[in-house]
């Protein structure tokens, strides 16, 4: 069970660092562009042609940041749910095992005491305490 949400937590995580990858070589294309002059929108500019038109290498570098950026965003998001629930688990787990080793050690102890107990008295019928005498029955 531990080892599902460690994995769940893990796999979060280099999605979240696959997306911090992607946005970062998002923006290198953006610098790249601008660099060699291409006009790169900024952040908020609405690209107001046809859906199906041509575009330029900016404009797609700079919408392919845009979703690198959302994409990030939500995969962080789920990261850090993921951990969050981790770190619970992990919690609950420890605590159910503590209360299973002191369960146990007390259990141990309980015998140890039973055996030491045991060990000078004699088995049932071969002396020891006297036979308890019923009281005759009512007349």
């Amino acid at each position: 069970m531990m080892a599902s949400v460690r994995g769940k937590a893990s796999d979060a995580e280099s999605a979240y660092e696959r997306t911090q990858k992607a946005y970062k070589d998002a923006q290198n294309r953006c610098k790249q562009l601008k660099a060699q002059g291409e006009d790169v929108p900024e952040d908020g500019e609405r690209d107001i042609s046809a859906p199906g038109a041509w575009k330029p290498p900016g404009v797609l570098a700079a919408r392919a940041l845009k979703v690198a950026r959302d994409a990030m965003a939500k995969a962080k998001a789920v990261w850090e749910k993921a951990v969050v629930a981790a770190e619970a688990k992990e919690q609950k787990h420890s605590a159910v095992k503590e209360k299973l080793m002191a369960a146990q050690a007390k259990k141990a102890a309980a015998e140890e005491a039973e055996a030491s107990a045991t060990r000078g008295a004699q088995p049932r019928g071969q002396g020891g305490a006297a036979p308890v005498k019923k009281r005759p029955a009512a007349k």
